[in-house]
């Protein structure tokens, strides 16, 4: 991009005007606008350099750089995007020589002083005698007539004194701050009587759209919103016809569609990596077999039922998109193919839910940290995992997120205030119809923070955590109308005391696993390195987050995405740390900690490095500034730990983005690994059981999920040789890695034992079961059996 700033920087300019030019050009390049600063060139001073401002450009003296300017414009006219006019005394009159559809915004630093000033002299004599004032008159006269007629409709950006106070806020400028890309409004203690631009405007005659704006970087904010205000005039409604990324296209306009690429490419990024090889990177999970049995229940009119039975141990709104998705797609009538056929529905709400957390991010922290945080989360292994097999947690964490991104927002009116507050509780209540858990990360948090706030946001919090219950309110009431309250009763019992640890059936606490959770963490540690340490560092960001919102709320006050991700981070970790001592933990539960570990490091590291921070720091420790003088001992001293400070600042600078890259790297590796090695070994047995064992031949399986990938084999239970006579012959399929951690119906002293009474016909390895099985029981089982009674 290439907009071009015209700006006064001779000595006859004075220096108000030329510090808004150069702070503005500053703020713009910092924006990531590519600028050229047009100026006067004074004796010895280069025609051309790059500075902070951008690309400077000198030219012209005193009286002679408004020629040099429009000069200068009429040969690069068609290279220009945009041109942000100083008005110094006189504007520039850029239109003049300018394409018609080329936007333009004129910055007054001040309202323009009228030059009658307080004189010496001559001037004094003359305005004595009334000289000053008649032609004083008639030059504004003439100039307002001229900036009429050269600027017409033009945007104006009014930068007015921050020492102004009490005067009501333009109409103009309340209007302009609903159109897209406009900054926040201008408090109405910004603009004085003295300086108003209700009475600039009056008197310039100026007919187009007027932007108040504060000094310093806001003005930054001010322009994109008026050169994007003049494009949408200045252009046919509706999208551009040439690319964000074309250089012909104006400044602002760049700017919001290509943020919006940024976001679409890293969306459509971690939806490629969730549905690279969806069908075969990940094996067969018991619990998504579920979830698309009850799915398909609920598609042909039966209800959340699962082998005849209601099913209430996890509210309904998964099941539903999934009975919805079938009714659109149509079912297959088979089971496994169903489960494939709907991993991509997790994939896609994975990858809105990775960005509704960057979005969110990017409202309380720099870009650069929100993108990076975004390819962190787009390629984190232990995210894929779930997102690419039909789970409960892609979706509930969505909605979780949607709703942060909704609530992080205060609009003005009332109405939207309450819209706001409506749509973040919609997608809350979403988030607790998918799982019970995600009530701890929305509605706990939001209602706590309601209750700490005051006013608008006090009400808007309020009302989402109210929204959130009367969605699970309407859910319960609707499940006691059709008759399953008997069941949602006991169910939901039976949940809350795993939940709580008084009954232990899954997870790595139940009596019958054999494995814990400190050694499933080691097991799979070379793969989910980083979202282990995601979730160590989002713990200490977490305490360091509620200390300096306490200590420092001033940070927080401003951002309200800042107090949202803080306090849903604050609610995860006790919940995860109680599941982990004295409740049922299962690995999808550490899926939400791992987003909102990431959002929280993120944050944390925002404000580490933010000069407030760092100020109230020193503040707090009692520092003063050094003021000792040359040549001394003290002063040499300080000099050195300056130094050494500084080194030390550089390289705490530059480990953020050291760590970044080595996650991002351990995450490409890992990601590379389970893509590429086939997990189907459930797909690729049920194939092998098709074309090689009879039709009538009787077989069994020892767990939940191979009776979901083959329909043949039927669960049952193997305590001792006798129970194998009872498949006289048969086949018996066995999931080693399942026969380890002791959740399958066969015991291991059987298992060990397998081979005297039966013969392994067939092996399908797997990096998720290790290998399925297939044994073939002998004709003499009984006979064995007999003889070891005996």
């Amino acid at each position: 991009m290439n907009p071009t700033g015209t700006g006064t920087g001779s000595t006859g300019a004075t220096f108000r005007s030329d510090f808004h030019s150069t702070e503005t050009a500053r703020e713009l390049r910092r924006a990531g606008v590519h600028v050229t600063y047009l100026t006067a060139r004074p004796r010895g001073a280069a025609r051309r350099e790059t500075t902070v401002h951008g690309t400077v450009v000198r030219g012209g003296g005193r009286l002679t750089v408004w020629l040099f300017v429009l000069l200068w414009l009429v040969r690069n006219r068609h290279t220009v995007d945009a041109v942000v006019g100083v008005w110094n005394g006189l504007p520039l009159f850029s239109p003049l020589v300018l394409p018609r559809r080329t936007p333009v915004a004129l910055l007054v630093p001040a309202a323009p002083r009228r030059r009658a000033t307080a004189g010496r002299g001559r001037a004094r004599l003359l305005r004595g005698v009334g000289v000053l004032c008649p032609i004083a008159g008639l030059l504004r006269r003439v100039e307002a007539r001229a900036i009429r007629l050269v600027y017409g409709r033009r945007a104006l950006c009014v930068v007015v004194p921050p020492s102004s106070r009490d005067a009501p806020v333009p109409r103009d400028a309340a209007s302009s701050r609903d159109a897209p890309g406009s900054p926040p409004p201008v408090p109405s203690s910004a603009v004085s009587p003295a300086s108003s631009s209700v009475a600039l405007r009056a008197s310039l005659g100026r007919r187009g759209r007027l932007y108040p704006a504060q000094p310093g970087p806001a003005n930054t904010a001010h322009l994109l919103a008026a050169l994007t205000a003049e494009h949408q005039r200045l252009h046919a409604p509706g999208p551009p016809s040439r690319m964000p990324g074309d250089a012909r296209t104006p400044v602002t306009l760049p700017r919001t569609p290509r943020t919006a690429v940024g976001l679409a490419a890293l969306c459509v990024f971690a939806l490629v990596m969730r549905m690279t090889a969806v069908d075969s990177a990940y094996d067969l999970h018991v619990d998504e077999c579920y979830y698309v049995e009850i799915g398909r229940s609920i598609a042909r009119g039966e209800g959340p039922a699962y082998h005849g039975g209601y099913f209430a141990l996890h509210p309904p709104a998964f099941f539903a998109l999934l009975a919805a998705v079938l009714q659109v797609t149509g079912s297959h009538g088979d089971l496994m193919t169903d489960v494939l056929a709907l991993r991509p529905v997790s994939a896609v709400l994975g990858s809105v839910g990775m960005l509704a957390a960057t979005m969110l991010l990017r409202r309380a922290v720099r870009p650069a940290v929100a993108w990076a945080v975004g390819l962190l989360l787009a390629l984190d292994p232990f995210l894929n995992r779930f997102d690419s097999r039909a789970m409960l947690e892609a979706q509930a964490m969505a909605a979780t997120v949607v709703g942060l991104l909704i609530l992080a927002r205060t609009p003005n009116g009332r109405r939207a205030r309450t819209a706001t507050a409506v749509g973040a509780g919609l997608a809350f209540a979403v988030a607790v119809t998918t799982k019970d858990w995600y009530s701890l990360i929305t509605f706990l948090p939001v209602a706590a923070l309601g209750l700490l706030s005051t006013g608008a946001v006090r009400r808007m919090r309020l009302t989402a955590a109210a929204v959130t219950v009367a969605g699970y309110g309407s859910y319960v009431a609707a499940t006691a109308a059709t008759g399953g309250w008997p069941a949602w009763r006991e169910q939901k019992l039976d949940g809350l005391l795993r939940a709580l640890g008084v009954r232990q059936i899954t997870g790595f606490g139940s009596p019958h696993n054999t494995t814990d959770l400190r050694g499933r963490l080691l097991a799979h540690l070379d793969l989910y390195l980083v979202p282990y340490g995601l979730i160590a560092l989002g713990a200490c960001a977490t305490g360091w987050l509620l200390w300096c919102r306490r200590r420092h709320p001033g940070l927080f006050a401003g951002s309200p995405a800042r107090s949202l991700i803080t306090a849903a981070a604050a609610c995860s970790y006790p919940a995860n740390a109680y599941a982990g001592v004295w409740g049922t933990t299962e690995e999808q539960m550490f899926y939400p900690t791992v987003v909102l570990s990431a959002l929280a490091v993120g944050l944390a590291v925002h404000l580490l490095r933010c000069r407030q921070v760092r100020t109230l720091r020193g503040t707090s420790h009692g520092r003063v500034p050094s003021r000792g003088g040359s040549g001394d001992r003290d002063g040499g001293r300080s000099r050195t730990e300056r130094r050494s400070r500084g080194r030390r600042g550089r390289i705490v600078a530059a480990l953020p983005l050291l760590l970044t890259a080595l996650a991002l790297t351990l995450d490409a590796r890992a990601w590379t690994r389970v893509h590429t090695t086939p997990d189907d070994a459930h797909r690729r047995t049920r194939v092998w059981v098709d074309g090689h064992i009879p039709r009538d031949a009787t077989i069994a399986a020892t767990d939940d999920t191979v009776p979901q990938a083959i329909p043949r084999a039927h669960q049952r239970d193997f305590t001792g040789p006798e129970d194998l006579v009872r498949l006289r012959p048969g086949y018996l399929v066995v999931s080693r890695e399942l026969v380890a951690q002791g959740y399958t119906t066969i015991t291991p002293g059987l298992y060990a034992e397998l081979d005297r009474y039966a013969r392994l016909v067939h092996r399908e390895p797997g990096a998720t079961a290790k290998a399925l099985e297939i044994y073939e029981v002998r004709r003499s089982a009984d006979a064995q059996a007999r003889g070891k009674r005996r």
